[in-house]
């Protein structure tokens, strides 16, 4: 039976036994190492732009940043770190959004963040 790519693609990701259902290693000691993995300063040069195009007006003070596949959530905390030091306020009207299928990588995004954060910057998930 021949299948779509797209279709084993996400069966062979997603799937009860897929990839990311194990949670792998990201990293030095594990499968790959991203910009994320390596330093914070990646989070914080995106937070720098995002904070920038909202200035200009380009961007709402009120939008949502959306991370899909956050993995350990890595990417959005620097993010928020940045945003927090350059210009706080953003905190209160901006929306953080992580997009995860796993429940196992959900419940521990949720777990570090709340660690990072506690209750002073929303997160949700979908």
């Amino acid at each position: 039976m021949i299948i779509p790519f797209s279709e084993y693609m996400h069966e062979w990701l997603y799937s009860k036994d897929g990839y990311y259902a194990a949670m792998p290693d990201i990293g030095k000691k594990g499968d790959f190492a991203t910009s994320v993995t390596a330093s914070m300063f990646f989070g914080g040069t995106i937070a720098k732009r995002l904070i920038s195009v909202i200035k200009s007006g380009f961007l709402s003070e009120k939008c949502a940043v959306v991370e899909i596949g956050a993995h350990h959530g890595y990417l959005l905390a620097d993010m928020v770190q940045f945003i927090y030091t350059l210009n706080p306020k953003l905190l209160d009207t901006l929306t953080f959004v992580i997009i995860e299928p796993q429940e196992k990588i959900k419940a521990a995004q949720k777990r570090y963040l709340k660690e990072s954060f506690g209750d002073i910057v929303k997160f949700h998930w979908f």
